[in-house]
């Protein structure tokens, strides 16, 4: 232990390199860019940062350091998806060679090449050496800084001062690459100086000391502070929103996994599609829009950061419930991940022989080691701070396996100090298989949560597949099998039946559910999850009483689900679905109740409340945790759906005044003003909403109605035939919308537009 590296050690640490560089590479061949999975956000961000057509204060919703990476890239290689590639490929073999030196510092050569040969087999090292997110470098430069620190606080020679410099800068780096470890700016200057004093060192050496770990840091924060307040005229060291993120693992709808978005701002990315992770601006619109104030972006943070306080302070229990799940996802096997390539990755990995190392026995290691090197804690300080950090950003934010990531290396530290004190004192090795037992009960097996995520991953993703393939037999006129396509997708993802539907097919009575629920596979062999999906696509068929025994019998069974954003996790806020439907309202309301019980400030749940019982408590705690826009839409489509289309009128009227290019606000707000007889108001705000895409349908009845009343006020008028052709077309009445372009070219007879739509529909019609 005396010499800190020696031949042996360099032969091993060029050896682990090519290794780790080899497999890593192995995987990318096998499983990468050849499929098309690039994780477009920063690419996608650098080519607009370098055509200067990235707004300005989008800017900090990137990683400072990745961006530029990224830029610097593009600007020597067309597409530079393979080159960063391979290169976060290497940062990762250098991160596995950092690791063991890190680890022979404190342990044997054995254990120390035992720990970074399973760190490069780790699942999510696999995955997340690839995937382009700031991740490997992240993890680089942590391991970087933790391993010569380490070197600092162990050596007493004269090349200290060089070595916590170079520590310095790989932690300066690191927080260019992620804000999570700004607090240890803090708390590491503290420790030098604590420990300088424990060792009798002059209080003037150790203030040089901090100044020398501070100097890289502090040049890294001037950086910041000089870009924010050019971006956005305030002196902030943070970027990336961290106000969004507390309100991501926070709000009502969290699960404690991954980003939970307001309700209508993930709605909103769709009307966005080709700006990279808008999430960041449309966050930053909503508060401006509903403040009517030019927030900053500390001001925007702070808007969103209040929701998510509002619905901790209102409910701490559920935030402590909350607190132990993030807990338990921290150590847990399962890797919940937030980004979709890496989920990509991961069941390529799953459906291939791959040498790979179960995380779980890692954690349980880790979790023996992190209790049993208590006593040595100043010895390991900067790995518990470091570890702790980030666990404790996790917990206010979420956890993920892409958040968890960055301490992989840590895992396998206090893993491989366990192990070397149970071989120390062998005695104690007779502990491992309870506690392992234990563990596996607690890191190993999965909860109903864990497999409703795994579900939900699947159905989103055949869904969209099927989706994309209806889309495409369509505009090939292959009608059927469109038909077919679209309801199969529709099965996947019953909640998304307001975005299932494509424009031009005609699925007759009673609908698009009744159609597609003849595509659902036989009920005795679902499973819990596709029983409640099967449950909610009943309802949308008018099926009410086989949905509501299916419905029944989850709750029975005591089947938890895990549904986020998209739609309730509670069997029970259906069942009061069913009850509106059917016009039994004070059951309703019970259902509803029961629902917000097991879920607080669900908005799903709130909304009905309110419209069905006028309570402005349910109101004000919907807008006290979800901004008003998100809010408004809710309670609109409640009352909409339990008959006060007036009410409902001047909720989505609020929605579509401050994001007038929400589509789906102004199909509602058209079909609100609709069963009011406000025609003409509705007829233009449809027609607003299918200049922006004729895909998907709803709300049938109420649309058509207004373009035929409009057409009925005035038949001189060649114009309003043609419009109610283009809807008529568009919910897939072909016939009819040709009888109606056939009336406007009566009036119109010289508008070529018209005369256009016409011979389309005529070679269209023959093969329908």
């Amino acid at each position: 232990m005396g010499k800190l590296i020696i031949s042996k050690d360099k032969l091993i640490v060029i050896s682990l390199f090519l290794i780790v560089f080899s497999i890593q590479n192995y995987f990318l061949a096998d499983s990468g860019i050849k499929e098309g999975v690039v994780f477009q956000k920063y690419l996608r961000g650098a080519e607009l940062f370098l055509l200067n057509e990235l707004p300005a204060e989008r800017i900090t919703d990137f990683s400072p350091v990745y961006l530029y990476i990224h830029s610097l890239a593009k600007l020597v290689i067309n597409d530079p998806a393979g080159f960063i590639q391979i290169f976060q490929l290497l940062l990762m073999a250098f991160t596995s060679a950092m690791l063991y030196l890190m680890l022979r510092l404190f342990y044997p050569l054995y254990i120390s090449l035992t720990g970074a040969i399973i760190f490069s087999i780790l699942p999510e090292v696999l995955i997340y050496g690839k995937v382009m997110e700031p991740e490997p470098f992240m993890i680089f430069f942590l391991t970087g800084f933790l391993y010569f620190f380490s070197r600092f606080s162990i050596d007493n020679n004269r090349m200290r001062s060089v070595i916590l410099f170079i520590s310095a800068l790989f932690f300066a780096f690191g927080l260019l690459i992620r804000s999570n470890f700004f607090i240890l700016l803090i708390i590491i200057p503290a420790f030098i100086i604590y420990k300088g004093k424990i060792s009798g060192k002059r209080l003037k050496t150790s203030i040089k000391q901090v100044l020398i770990f501070l100097l890289p840091s502090i040049v890294a924060i001037l950086f910041l502070w000089i870009r924010n307040y050019n971006i956005g005229g305030n002196f902030i060291p943070y970027f990336q929103n961290p106000g969004y993120i507390l309100f991501e693992g926070n709000n009502p709808n969290s699960t404690g996994q991954s980003a939970i978005y307001p309700p209508l701002i993930d709605e909103m990315v769709y009307e966005n599609l080709n700006r990279p992770d808008i999430h960041h601006q449309i966050y930053r619109d909503f508060a401006r829009a509903i403040t009517g104030k030019d927030l900053s972006i500390v001001e925007v943070n702070n808007f969103w950061s209040d929701k998510a306080k509002n619905f901790i302070f209102d409910h701490p229990e559920r935030f402590l419930k909350l607190t132990l799940i993030k807990l338990q996802f921290f150590f847990h096997d399962y890797s919940r991940h937030d980004v979709t390539e890496a989920w990509l990755y991961h069941e390529y990995l799953n459906n291939r022989f791959y040498l790979i190392f179960p995380f779980w026995i890692i954690s349980a290691f880790a979790i023996m080691g992190l209790v049993l090197n208590l006593k040595e804690i100043r010895k390991y300080f900067p790995q518990y701070i470091v570890f702790f950090t980030q666990l404790l950003v996790l917990v206010a934010g979420y956890v993920s396996a892409r958040q968890r990531f960055a301490v992989l290396p840590l895992f396998i530290f206090f893993a491989s100090g366990s192990v070397f004190l149970l071989i120390k004192n062998r005695k104690k090795i007779l502990f491992i298989i309870p506690v392992l037992v234990l563990c596996f009960f607690f890191l190993f097996l999965r909860t109903n949560i864990m497999y409703e995520e795994d579900f939900l991953w699947e159905s989103y993703r055949k869904s969209h597949e099927k989706w994309v393939n209806a889309l495409n037999l369509r505009n090939k006129h292959k009608w059927d099998e469109s038909k077919k396509s679209a309801a199969e997708s529709l099965t996947f993802t019953p909640w998304l039946i307001e975005d299932r539907q494509p424009a031009y097919l005609d699925f007759g009575y009673p609908g698009f559910a009744e159609y597609s629920s003849g595509f659902v596979r036989n009920e005795d062999y679902m499973n819990f999850s596709e029983k409640f999906n099967y449950s909610i696509l009943l309802i949308e068929a008018g099926k009410f009483y086989k949905a509501g025994n299916i419905l029944k019998s989850l709750i029975s069974d005591g089947n938890k689900f895990k549904r986020d954003f998209d739609h309730s996790s509670q069997p029970d806020y259906y069942l009061g679905i069913i009850d509106v439907k059917q016009g039994n309202n004070e059951e309703a309301i019970s259902r509803f109740k029961k629902a917000l019980d097991k879920s607080p400030g669900s908005p799903f749940s709130l909304s009905y409340l309110f419209a069905l019982t006028g309570d402005q408590e349910y109101k004000y705690k919907l807008f006290r945790y979800f901004d008003r826009i998100s809010g408004s839409f809710f309670m609109g489509r409640a009352f909409f759906n339990t008959g006060e289309p007036l009410k409902a009128s001047e909720y989505f009227q609020y929605v579509v005044d401050k994001i007038p290019n929400f589509r789906k606000g102004l199909i509602y707000l058209s079909a609100s003003l609709s069963r009011i007889k406000k025609y003409k108001y509705a007829f233009k705000y449809y027609l607003d909403a299918i200049k922006m895409r004729l895909d998907p349908v709803i709300l049938k009845k109420d649309i058509i109605t207004v373009f035929d009343k409009a057409a009925d006020e005035e038949p001189w008028n060649g114009k309003m035939f043609y419009y109610y052709g283009i809807v008529l077309e568009q919910f897939g009445e072909l016939n009819k919308a040709l009888n109606n372009f056939s009336k406007g070219d009566k009036i119109m007879p010289g508008n070529d537009i018209i005369k256009k739509r016409i011979n389309r529909l005529k070679n269209i019609l023959p093969n329908k």
